[in-house]
């Protein structure tokens, strides 16, 4: 199966994939919602039925054939009246601004409950003393595989300018019930992250100055060492990081990226590894340009476009008639493309991961900006297929990327 996503459309507010039977699964689904508005809606041959006469045969036939349907539709329901059904959050829709509390364990497979924990909101001091408002999503945990959390796949999802971590917010329970861990941060000037230590006056992002605004690629090393502390603790493992940027953010978070593989040793002084963790890239309607950083100039590296196929893997995420968005990312997308060696056919789709770092999900005909894409429920497909994605790309070499403890004074 071919692993780029093929979405069609986006239309009323949620996205349709191009598959021939979807208006019969939507019925399907319906029945064991017993949403029967939308079973009708979704079945045509239903919606147009009209009665026309019945004879006292064909009323005890039907009557035992609805019997029948009743009884197996009643017991294929009762072992799902527990559970959510595939793509949807526990609990139904939340307040993206507060941690739900945490409900009962969630049982995947034979006899193995997984705990998924509540969010914890916290502050971050980043280096030129910003008070940083982070929310962090840990990964489900599972009492009988205590060293799970090594395999575990961080995400740091960084919102768009002028919004706040609530863009991010549904995108990060997302992934975390995919089995991740996410940090999302409330950048500089944004959300609740404007005081400085040391300084009453709040500053909002558009007062801060030419250089703090340069600083804000510092929060994202702020949320990295934060990461690293719960790599330290057996809960992730760092060496898998992934990291996601919207709109505005996109060059700030790739500039950021190269940094961590060519700014610092790949080890410090002590043999400890303390970079090139950046396993994996997502951009979604990217921008090319923010302040100082140009994205077309940083894509010019080899980390990005050397042409042996060990680029970083990067996937691209927009709306085809995004005017802005859609012409950068189109930009982007053929630059990436030219640096990156042209793929052969492959026997399976375990092959073409391994060998393919450049991915996109163009939703066509589409005008979705940057806050549709991350910020609403209904796009549960796309987000599936960026974490099933960028997670699996990040693992497949995890023998190479062991776990280790990073702390100093271990």
């Amino acid at each position: 199966m071919d692993l780029d996503l093929r979405i069609q459309r986006v239309s009323q507010g949620r996205i349709d994939y191009n598959h021939t039977s979807r208006r019969r699964a939507a019925a399907f689904l319906s029945l064991f919602r017993g949403d029967q508005s939308s079973l009708v809606r979704n079945m045509p041959s239903v919606r147009h039925f009209q009665v026309k006469s019945l004879s006292i045969k064909n009323l005890i036939t039907g009557s035992l054939f609805a019997s029948l349907i009743l009884t197996i539709t009643t017991l294929l329901t009762l072992p799902l009246a527990a559970q959510n059904l595939p793509g949807q959050l526990p609990g139904g829709n939340h307040n993206p601004g507060r941690a739900q509390p945490n409900k009962a364990p969630r049982t995947q497979g034979p006899g193995k409950k997984v705990d998924i924990p509540i969010p914890n909101q916290t502050q971050l001091l980043t280096k030129d003393k910003f008070n940083l408002a982070v929310t962090y999503y840990p990964p489900p945990t599972n009492e009988e595989e205590p060293d799970a959390g090594k395999s575990v796949v961080p995400f740091i999802v960084v919102h768009n300018w002028k919004e706040s971590r609530e863009q991010t917010n549904q995108f990060a329970k997302f992934l975390q019930l995919q089995g991740n861990a996410v940090i999302i941060p409330d950048l500089r000037g944004h959300g609740v992250s404007t005081t400085i230590e040391g300084r009453d006056k709040p500053v909002t992002y558009d007062k801060l100055s030419r250089d703090q605004r340069a600083m804000v690629i510092d929060d994202l090393e702020t949320c990295k060492k934060f990461l690293v502390k719960r790599n330290n603790d057996g809960e992730v493992n760092i060496d898998l990081l992934n990291v996601v940027a919207v709109g505005d953010m996109a060059p700030v978070a790739t500039q950021w990226v190269l940094n961590d593989w060519t700014l610092f040793p790949p080890k410090n002084t002590s043999g400890i590894k303390q970079a090139q963790d950046v396993k994996g890239l997502v951009l979604i309607a990217p921008k090319k340009k923010f302040g100082a950083y140009s994205l077309s100039k940083i894509l010019k590296h080899p980390l990005f476009t050397s042409g042996t196929g060990n680029e970083m893997p990067i996937m691209l995420v927009w709306g085809e008639d995004d005017k802005v968005a859609g012409r950068d990312a189109k930009s982007i997308y053929t630059a990436l493309e030219k640096g990156r060696p042209e793929l052969p056919e492959f026997n399976s789709s375990e092959e073409r991961l391994a060998a393919k770092t450049l991915f996109e999900a163009k939703i066509e005909k589409s005008e979705a900006n940057a806050s549709q894409l991350i910020g609403r429920e209904n796009v549960k497909g796309l987000w599936k297929y960026i974490a099933n994605t960028m997670t699996a790309k990040a693992k497949l070499k995890i023998d190479e990327r062991p776990w280790i403890n990073r702390a100093s004074d271990k």
